[in-house]
């Protein structure tokens, strides 16, 4: 089942064009491109066998990463070895106090243009992962976040029933074996609990979701022929429902509230535990305040051409099921609508880079203390 909206994009898309490459289909022979394969599991067509594209990569030397401003750069890495060592007390008496209670303090200042924000975390802990969720902070916004979306959680008897449903059409997938030749049950409800996810939130419109609610709570309004299956569900199936797709819905929803979540525009944000230990910290255009353009730009080329070079794996594990969600909502980033090799190619890939603090460069933002104890004070020359 479909909305009208996703029925109407599909069936335009089979009408005027043939897709270059699908997600989940292998592409050997794609046309005008001798050298591109599409794997199954891949999310690009790669060309790890044209030397072509290997020879066009860029090269990088030591040159293109000489830095624009060194002398500003080095104030602003000794800046913030200071917050690194002292945590958010080395702002106390030079920054302005934004707010200060039980679940933390929040401190803005200034270094060398850049407005920085440094906020630190009273009741979490870097070494505590539960810490995380039980702060009051993360309660409360867990709450404020359940009021703000507009529909419920799918729940676990719209699971069942979709997925009744499908083995009633004997459409339910190949069973999967253990290495002992009995059956496993396990993935095989796994896979299916997690298809059915994709079709309640995938392509169906509110009033659908909400019909599919209503039929699962009435047993008068469902076929008689799912009621077994459902028992039987019910009895072999006791994993735990994990509806990433409602939890993208709302997320996105809180996202978009400025009263849940604050935007801070500041160019450097930073947040501590309780111990002033780095929890995240981001640097708004460090590569434009680090190098020059024309290193940025080989950068960014240098981004662009790796993901035509290795196979990159569709982004639909446990931390990214609502891939295809996204990209029902975002055409754009959807490869199977690109008309051209070319158009292919420009679309977007996914590239994640995880910043932290490191002791050996400036380029992530951070640098250990190396200048001694005569060297100046950091705050005094920003």
């Amino acid at each position: 089942m479909g909305s009208k909206l996703a029925q109407s994009i599909e069936s335009i898309t089979e009408e005027h064009f043939k897709p270059i490459i699908r997600y989940h289909e292998e592409r050997k022979v794609i046309p005008g491109d001798p050298y591109g394969w599409k794997l199954p599991g891949c999310g690009n067509i790669s060309h790890w066998e044209e030397a072509r594209r290997y020879d066009e990569y860029p090269k990088f030397t030591d040159r293109d990463f000489h830095l624009r401003a060194e002398e500003k750069a080095e104030k602003v890495k000794l800046y913030l070895d200071e917050i690194q060592d002292r945590g958010i007390d080395a702002l106390l008496d030079v920054g302005q106090i934004v707010r200060s209670n039980e679940e933390g303090v929040v401190v803005d200042h200034h270094v060398q243009g850049f407005s920085v924000r440094v906020m630190q975390m009273r009741d979490v802990s870097v070494f505590d992962p539960k810490s995380y969720c039980n702060a009051a902070r993360s309660r409360r916004l867990e709450n404020l976040s359940d009021q703000r979306v507009a529909e419920t959680p799918m729940g676990r008897d719209v699971e069942n029933m979709l997925m009744a449903k499908r083995m009633n059409r004997g459409e339910a997938p190949k069973m999967p074996m253990h290495r002992d030749g009995t059956e496993n049950k396990k993935a095989w409800y796994k896979a299916m609990r997690s298809e059915s996810y994709n079709v309640f939130w995938v392509g169906t419109s509110c009033e659908e979701r909400d019909a599919l609610r209503k039929e699962a709570r009435d047993n008068a309004r469902r076929d008689p022929a799912l009621e077994p299956l459902i028992a039987q569900i019910e009895k072999e199936d006791k994993s735990q429902s994990k509806d990433y797709f409602y939890h993208y819905q709302r997320d996105r929803a809180a996202a978009a509230d400025d009263i849940i979540y604050e935007k801070p525009k500041h160019d450097i944000v930073i947040v501590l535990d309780k111990d002033c230990k780095v929890v995240l910290t981001r640097f708004s255009k460090l590569p434009d305040f680090l190098f020059q353009p024309k290193s940025v730009e080989k950068l960014e080329d240098a981004v662009r051409k790796w993901t035509a070079l290795p196979p990159l794996p569709l982004p639909e594990t446990s931390r990214h099921m609502v891939d295809e969600m996204i990209r029902l909502e975002n055409p754009h980033m959807d490869l199977e609508k690109a008309t051209t090799l070319k158009e292919v190619e420009k679309r977007v890939q996914c590239v994640v880079h995880y910043g932290t603090w490191t002791r050996k460069s400036a380029n992530c933002g951070k640098c250990s203390s190396q200048s001694g104890a005569n060297s100046e004070h950091p705050f005094k020359r920003c």
